[in-house]
């Protein structure tokens, strides 16, 4: 479950990051190692607020609703897929 609610959290974050600290890097390059250091602290931040919560929707989705298993596995197997990989 939490793999599903991460991947919303991470996959588009990673690449946006590398692109920011890359441009800090261009033009201060003594600041980029803080930056990113930074923007992964923020990051930490984004998961204890949206994956726990999404966690525990999606757990309840499935205590109330076990017949949508399957769904969201297949979700999640898809969610775990490198990023090229993916379809959407």
């Amino acid at each position: 479950m939490t793999t599903l609610v991460a991947a919303m959290a991470t996959n588009v974050w990673e690449g946006t990051r590398d692109r920011v600290v890359e441009l800090v890097r261009r033009r201060d390059p003594d600041r980029a190692a803080a930056l990113r250091a930074q923007l992964n602290g923020d990051a930490d931040l984004v998961h204890d607020d949206l994956v726990r919560p999404g966690a525990r929707r999606i757990a309840a989705l499935l205590r109330d609703h076990p017949e949508a298993a399957d769904g969201v596995r297949a979700v999640v197997e898809e969610a775990a897929l490198p990023h090229s990989a993916q379809s959407w």
